[in-house]
């Protein structure tokens, strides 16, 4: 059933809050949490809360860093700590659909 979302792909932007997660005594193991959002030919955004943090993840299916470089500049102007960690490369089936 799941697999009718495999050729949908979206010419959009997402931004997906998923919540607090509360592992109770595993928390203090996890720095930070991830997931992946695919079919965004766009900007997806995914956030997520774990043992007193927030992980963003921004997936694009362009090359630009205005969305990050925007974001960063917004923390850092209101004294927000925050760290970046290396860009992550990847293809996945759906980015070579034709349309």
């Amino acid at each position: 059933m799941l697999s009718f979302f495999e050729n949908i792909l979206l010419n959009t932007f997402i931004i997906s809050y998923s919540g607090q997660t509360k592992l109770g005594e595993l928390e203090q193991y996890i720095d930070e949490m991830h997931t992946y959002m695919s079919g965004t030919n766009g900007l997806s955004i995914e956030m997520l809360a774990i043992n007193g943090g927030i992980s963003v993840d921004i997936l694009q299916s362009f090359e630009s860093d205005v969305y990050v470089k925007d974001f960063t500049d917004i923390l850092a102007a209101n004294n927000i700590d925050f760290k970046i960690n290396d860009t992550v490369l990847f293809e996945v089936p759906n980015d070579k659909l034709s349309r």
